[in-house]
């Protein structure tokens, strides 16, 4: 009986899990790039690299031609729209300190 038991609780959390694995994630929210912390950008990165390998794991659920390149475009996008997310937080961290440190040494005269 207690066998019959445990390959039941076996089977329902392989059940659970496969119908997790099949139910799509939502995207994550990115930080606005003018207010955020370097934390809030490692959250973030965090969170879009989680959830583009679930979008990986849920396209294997998915059967329809059309609906696997919807979800592979709308991975491609939040990736993209990530990559302008730190291109503007880089920006505006170099701009806060005045400029990168190269720029300066770059006015250095070669000879004095």
């Amino acid at each position: 009986m207690r066998l019959t038991g445990l390959l039941g609780l076996v089977f329902a959390l392989a059940a659970a899990q496969g119908a997790l694995a099949c139910s799509e994630p939502a995207p994550p929210t990115l930080p606005e790039p003018h207010l955020a912390a370097p934390a809030d950008m490692l959250l973030a990165q965090r969170e879009v690299e989680h959830y583009l390998a679930a979008q990986e794991a849920y396209l294997a659920c998915v059967h329809d031609p059309g609906r696997h390149n919807a979800i592979v475009d709308r991975m491609h996008a939040l990736a993209k729209r990530f990559n302008q997310v730190v291109r503007a937080y880089k920006a505006r961290q170099t701009n806060q300190a005045g400029g990168s440190w190269l720029a300066s040494l770059d006015a250095v005269p070669a000879s004095q």
